[in-house]
């Protein structure tokens, strides 16, 4: 068995050798906000969709986009949900290259192999699914406007 040098090794899953949360993990919280009605959804492209559902007075849709090519430079896509009658509150949660990423923060202390209590402290402070900024998403005329990085996630709820 190999011991692994390093916090963020691929040997724990979704979580570093610490149990800080990766990217994947922040996915999985997305997805665990979905609502139980599926609604249909159109638009995107053979790289980029989206799982649209509502339930209990919410609406929840989740916004994914894959990259063209595994090393492929991340770039951003426009999107625009439309919202269900009366929806005007929403809250987007994204996760790419530096947003909601673990291993961006980690790497952002300079990627030490053994981080020190304080680093790790300050790692799991960050460690949370967090909103965006409220002005990451533009509501207007019953439509959702926001920017996705590829690859990325992004979920919107709305009420």
């Amino acid at each position: 068995m190999r011991v692994s040098a390093s916090e963020f090794d691929a040997n724990y899953g979704m979580l570093s050798l610490h149990g800080l949360r990766k990217p994947a993990w922040q996915a999985h919280v997305q997805l665990q906000q979905l609502a139980s009605g599926r609604v249909a959804v159109t638009g995107g492209d053979p790289l980029t969709g989206a799982i649209a559902t509502v339930g209990d007075a919410r609406a929840a849709t989740l916004v994914y986009a894959y990259p063209a090519a595994v090393d492929s430079q991340p770039e951003t896509a426009e999107c625009e949900l439309l919202l269900p009658a009366g929806h005007r509150e929403v809250t987007l949660y994204r996760i790419g290259a530096q947003e909601n990423n673990g291993v961006a923060d980690w790497r952002a202390l300079g990627a030490p192999a053994s981080p020190t209590r304080s680093e790790l402290d300050a790692l799991r402070d960050r460690n949370t699914l967090r909103p965006a900024p409220a002005d990451a998403c533009e509501v207007r005329d019953g439509r959702a406007r926001f920017r996705i990085e590829r690859p990325g996630t992004a979920l919107l709820v709305s009420r």
